[in-house]
C-alpha cells in the first residue's frame, strides 16, 4: 500500500518526464562563476528529446561544493540545443531534490517525486563521482534510470513503469530495479 502511494505520487509528479543517466566521461558546462562543473547523470524523457542534466560543483580542491552541489538543468535538444533553468514546477513536483545527508566527499538525496529511493553521490576508486542506490542491501552504481510513458487522458502523459539500472558493486553483475503503479 505504501509502495503504491508513492508511485502515484511519482506518477502524479512526473507526468510529463522521464529519466536516464548518460555514460561517464561526458561534461556539460553552464556559466558558473568561481566553481568547477562535472556531469552527474541525465534525465531523458520518452516524450522528445529534450534532457535534465545533473551536474556537480566541485571547489579548488575537488571535493563537493556544499550547500548546494547538484545543480540541474534543461537541455532543450527541440530548441536547436537550448539551455534553460528548471521552472519552479519542475524543480518543485518532478526534478528538484531534497538534500538527506552533505559531506565534501558524499551527498544523499532524493527525488521530489519519490521519497522511499535514496540516492547518493560518492567518489569511486578511480576518484571520480558518481551516482548510487542500494537494492538489496547492496551498493548498486546507477547506469540508467528510465520513465516510461503512456499518453493517455486527452493527450496526458501517465507512467507506465520507471526502471533503475545498475551494477551491483559485489557482484558486478548488471541489475534492474522495476516499478510499476
Amino acid at each position: 500500500m505504501e509502495n503504491n502511494r508513492h508511485m502515484l505520487r511519482l506518477t502524479l509528479s512526473l507526468m510529463i518526464f522521464s529519466i536516464m543517466p548518460a555514460g561517464t566521461g561526458e561534461t556539460r558546462v553552464v556559466s558558473q562563476p568561481g566553481a568547477k562543473r562535472e556531469f552527474l547523470f541525465k534525465i531523458q524523457r520518452t516524450r522528445d528529446a529534450d534532457e535534465v542534466y545533473f551536474d556537480i560543483l566541485l571547489d579548488d580542491n575537488g571535493d563537493l561544493k556544499i550547500p548546494e552541489p547538484i545543480v540541474t538543468y534543461w537541455v532543450r535538444h527541440t530548441r536547436k540545443g537550448k539551455i534553460e533553468s528548471l521552472k519552479w514546477p519542475e524543480r518543485r513536483f518532478a526534478y528538484g531534490i531534497n538534500y538527506v545527508e552533505q559531506r565534501p566527499d558524499f551527498v544523499s538525496f532524493r527525488f521530489v517525486s519519490n521519497r522511499n529511493m535514496v540516492f547518493h553521490v560518492r567518489k569511486n576508486p578511480e576518484e571520480q563521482f558518481n551516482l548510487y542506490f542500494f537494492m538489496d542491501d547492496v551498493e548498486t552504481q546507477v547506469t540508467g534510470i528510465i520513465i516510461y510513458f503512456e499518453m493517455r487522458f486527452y493527450g496526458f502523459p501517465v507512467i507506465e513503469k520507471v526502471e533503475v539500472y545498475g551494477i551491483n558493486q559485489e557482484s558486478g553483475e548488471q541489475v534492474i530495479l522495476v516499478l510499476r503503479q
